[in-house]
């Protein structure tokens, strides 16, 4: 049933001209926002520092962004047939958003509690509330995506993530400089620098919560589907191997993601490597925060203008030069380069990544190709994280390997993707 003040299916065509830049600014907003408040808690510097004061394994630590990751590809697939069904989205992502946002709130307090007496509990814990807040995000994930695509003209995704990016590390040069502050200023010992940062993302994905509320999503009439689950999930090998185009992007997305190896490690190499400790956090999150904010416009215009595959490409590229850079560093400093340059390859990745997807799923199935990009890739990200964990062994050295192979991964990847993978559909 359309509601009072909606439109009708028919219409969405009006809705999107009368709406779409209202949608576009609330969106940049959440998203903005909810990119400052994990500026607070970067996956790749804040949380390893974290677990490290905790006696973390170099396992553990391997394992940490692949959780993140996981939680967030996993249960895609397997919720995207109920998302297809939905005729609006927005009130599932506003019911699982409570759960993507409460941990923070909970670890805060559990690391005043814990973080002295009782290390291991508090890292059980941690582990327990970073796969609550991931899954709930995964679950999530492709309601979301499939409310953007209808809320967004194709036409605006790359230069609309682009914008997004440019907002949100704008915010988050105040979450870096905050970062910096609290973890230098002697003003907070730990465990209440660390405390003050989870209540911080909490408090900042409460507003970002809020700005996501204020969304017009248009309303589309669900795509003929199968009649069961079980129909759906015994049709979904025939997508892959009808889709051959979709099949060998996937491949380059799984080979592309073994730099979860890497990104679990920078940080504690930089800190293993050259005696670094936690104030050097504040700045490799504000110079990654810059260099984000910086390269984000230019990268989503690259992709409305050549492509989202020509973007992939490139953040392959940015991978490669990281590792290359970290490998062969002499003085610590070199590390800020290493962190730049991941910076622009997770900013591709994001402005691209799903936009990508959108292009390959034909109209009303995004929810199920976005499903099978991200829950595919689920368990490679586990396995490469557990390879990293394995290769790097206990010494500072022993992190060249995991560097070194997922390097050669994206190499492989950024192959498959130049030679093989045609640019989907331009609709």
């Amino acid at each position: 049933m359309v509601r009072k003040r909606e439109y009708h299916p028919k219409e969405y065509a009006e809705y999107l001209d009368k709406h779409y830049r209202h949608n576009i600014v609330v969106n940049i907003l959440d998203i903005g926002f909810f990119q400052f408040s994990m500026s607070l808690v970067s996956a790749g510097i804040i949380l390893p520092a974290f677990a490290l004061r905790l006696d973390a394994s170099n396992m553990v630590i391997g394992f940490l962004p692949a959780l993140m990751r996981i939680g967030w590809l996993l249960p895609q697939l397997f919720v995207s047939y109920f998302i297809e069904g939905l005729l609006r989205k927005k009130p599932m992502v506003l019911f699982m958003g409570i759960f993507q946002r409460l941990p923070w709130f909970l670890l805060g307090l559990f690391t005043l509690q814990f973080a002295i007496g009782s290390p291991r509990t508090l890292l059980i814990l941690f582990i327990i509330f970073l796969s609550i807040t991931t899954f709930a995000g995964g679950i999530n994930a492709t309601a979301w995506g499939d409310m953007i695509a209808k809320a967004i003209p194709r036409r605006l995704r790359g230069r609309f993530m682009g914008y997004v990016n440019l907002i949100g590390n704008a915010l988050a040069v105040f979450g870096g400089l905050t970062v910096k502050f609290i973890m230098e200023s002697g003003r907070f010992a730990y465990p209440a620098n660390y405390a003050l940062l989870f209540f911080g993302a909490f408090f900042l994905l409460a507003v970002s919560f809020y700005f996501f509320y204020l969304n017009r999503e248009p309303i589309l009439l669900p795509s003929p589907r199968e009649k069961s689950f079980a129909e759906y999930f015994r049709n979904i090998p025939l997508i892959l191997k009808k889709d051959h185009n979709f099949f060998l992007f996937i491949c380059a997305r799984i080979l592309g993601l073994s730099n979860v190896m890497g990104l679990a490690f920078f940080m504690t190499y930089s800190m293993k490597r050259f005696g670094l400790n936690d104030a050097v956090t504040g700045n490799f999150v504000l110079i990654s925060t810059i260099a984000t904010m910086a390269a984000s416009p230019i990268l989503g215009l690259v992709a409305d203008r050549k492509g989202h595959k020509n973007n992939l490409i490139i953040s392959r590229l940015l991978y490669i030069i990281a590792v290359l850079i970290a490998m062969t560093a002499r003085q610590w400093q070199m590390m800020y380069l290493v962190f730049v340059f991941i910076a622009m390859n997770i900013s591709a990745n994001m402005i691209s990544m799903n936009n990508i997807v959108f292009e390959f799923a034909p109209e009303g199935r995004r929810p199920t190709y976005m499903g099978l990009a991200a829950t595919l890739s689920a368990p490679f990200i586990l396995l490469f994280s557990f390879l990293g964990g394995k290769l790097a062994g206990s010494s500072v050295f022993g992190l060249y390997l995991p560097f070194l192979v997922s390097m050669l991964f994206n190499i492989v990847s950024m192959i498959i993707l130049a030679v093989w993978v045609k640019e989907p559909k331009k609709g």
